[in-house]
């Protein structure tokens, strides 16, 4: 929900530098806000996290 509030054509920065563990879920819910931010023009850029391609199980 938080994610869903940042105003389009900002930058935002999710830093994970220090964290010694980042949930699957989590990296799920980054993962699928990036599509959201490509549309809204809002530039995400990762810190100390890994990208993960979320796939989709139906």
């Amino acid at each position: 929900k938080v994610l869903d509030e940042v105003p389009p054509k900002s930058i935002l920065t999710i830093d994970g530098s220090e964290a010694t563990f980042v949930d699957y879920d989590i990296l799920e819910i980054i993962s699928e806000y990036h599509t959201k931010a490509r549309e809204r023009n809002i530039s995400l850029l990762l810190k100390g996290i890994e990208k993960v391609n979320v796939m989709a199980i139906h």
